[in-house]
Order: C-alpha cells, then structure tokens, then sequence
C-alpha cells in the first residue's frame, strides 16, 4: 500500500476515524482556503448607489503591493470597515481538504478582554492544506514525477501525501 520509507507504514493504525464533529488537532476537515501564489488585490469603497445604504457599495480592485501605500477609501462603509493600517483584501479560494494543525488554544477570560474588539483574541485553527483531489492526479498533473517521490517519503517539509 506504502513504500517502505514512508511514516504511514510506522504506526499500526495509520487513520482513526472520528464520527464526532468536535475541532481537533490532527482532524482532517473541509475549509475555504486561500491561493497562497496569488497577488493580493486590494478591496476599495468607490461608491453607494443609494448614498444612506451601508450595506451595498461599489468597490474598485487594484493591486496590492508592500513596496506602495495601499490606496485609501474616503466612503466609509459599515459592514465592511477598514480600521487604521489595515487594507481590505480580495483573493481566490476554493474548498479543500485540511489537516487542523493547532486548535486555538484556550479561550480568554472575557474580563481581560472586556471593552476590547473580539477578533483580537479569538481562538484561531491553524490548519495545513491538503492540495489534490479525491483521484490523487493532482501531483501527476503538476509536478515533475521526479518530485513527487520526495513529497511521499515527507521529505519536503510542507507537502503531505494522503494518497493510497
């Protein structure tokens, strides 16, 4: 099923199948997941067609580079603030299988954190992606065949093989 040199052939139970919904560390689950190669575009308010109507805007996407200022909106809009430093950004996701690397750790203690905005100290899942599909031609289709050899046996510390 595995070649010899591969962690899979290690444990005696290789997958544990976990029927409850709970987030865990090592729980393979679905989520939207970012193009990491993508140029980031930024998300900018150009205008209302009904000027009293915070919840619709017209945007303009431009580029987004570290090496410019990113541009400015003068047109707030409520449901999509931009606070001091930040930018909006817009890039292509698609839903793909990940492994949940950390679970977010504990949950703050809501008097540390009273009168203070909640996205600061939300729990975060940190997951890893799994990139390929349910036939395994992805790194077939992608990678040079040579590589992938080394992506089985782990030797490449941020691909995962799940194939069979």
């Amino acid at each position: 099923m595995y070649p010899e040199n591969v962690i899979q052939t290690m444990p005696e139970e290789w997958w544990i199948e976990d029927p409850s919904p709970s987030i865990c560390r090592g729980r393979l689950i679905k989520a939207f997941l970012p193009h990491v190669d993508q140029i980031p575009k930024q998300l900018i308010a150009s205008g209302r067609s009904t000027a009293t109507d915070h919840m619709q805007a017209n945007f303009k996407i431009k580029p987004l580079s570290v090496k410019r200022p990113p541009e400015k909106s003068s047109l707030p809009v409520a449901a999509l603030p931009v606070f001091d430093n930040e930018v909006n950004i817009i890039s292509r996701a698609k839903k793909r299988p990940a492994l949940i690397i950390s679970e977010g750790g504990i949950q703050v203690d809501k008097k540390l954190t009273s009168g203070k905005p909640k996205w600061q100290t939300a729990p975060t899942i940190l997951v890893a992606p799994y990139w390929g599909d349910e036939n395994h031609t992805f790194a077939q289709l992608f990678f040079n065949p040579t590589f992938v050899p080394f992506v089985i046996a782990f030797s490449i510390s941020f691909f995962f093989d799940c194939s069979d």
